[in-house]
């Protein structure tokens, strides 16, 4: 992004974007990439004792890639090349501040949902959403207060579109203490 195109954003949302660079950086390089995302995929693959060559997996890292190109695309870096801290922040800011920023996000939380989903029921219940969480290093506890507030109709499960709900506010809304921030384990 040029210096021109900087996008004034609430330091608050830049503070969860901040976050979401920490989560991504998988080698912890101060750098991400195309092979970060798909070592996300990797991890929750592995941890869930899910099979890489399955077609869930295969979704979940064609999801991770486009969300990467998507990203990557924003910040005006070719595919093949890192993004800084500051790039990925700018990067989602601008796409915050002109409301495309799901658009980068929904496919690679749907294939995220999908692989989550172990018993393919179309929801993701507790005991799904938790284990998950701890793949991602959030502690069982966190992980249940996360599940109880993205479940928004208290059915005991959690739906894509409560899941999309939930990210869609840890990346626009400024305010501390939203679903989405504990989807992510994001704490302010």
């Amino acid at each position: 992004m040029a210096e021109e195109d900087t996008v004034m954003v609430d330091e608050r949302l830049v503070a969860k974007y901040d976050h979401r660079f920490g989560i991504y950086d998988t080698d912890r390089d101060g750098f991400i990439g195309e092979t970060d995302f798909t070592a996300r995929v990797e991890r929750l693959l592995e941890g869930l004792g899910l099979s890489a060559g399955s077609p869930k997996a295969a979704a979940g890292y064609a999801a991770s890639r486009s969300c990467w190109q998507q990203i990557a695309d924003r910040a005006g870096i070719a595919h093949h090349k890192p993004l800084d801290r500051q790039g990925f922040v700018a990067a989602l800011s601008s796409a915050g501040a002109d409301g495309t920023i799901m658009r980068i996000f929904e496919p690679v939380i749907a294939a995220h949902v999908n692989l989550v989903d172990t018993d393919d029921d179309g929801v993701v219940d507790r005991s799904e959403f938790v284990r998950a969480q701890a793949v991602e290093g959030i502690p069982a506890d966190r992980a249940e207060e996360a599940f109880h507030r993205i479940d928004s109709d208290g059915d005991g499960s959690i739906t894509l579109a409560e899941w999309l709900a939930a990210v869609s506010t840890f990346h626009t809304d400024p305010e501390p203490d939203s679903p989405g921030d504990r989807v992510v384990g994001y704490r302010p």
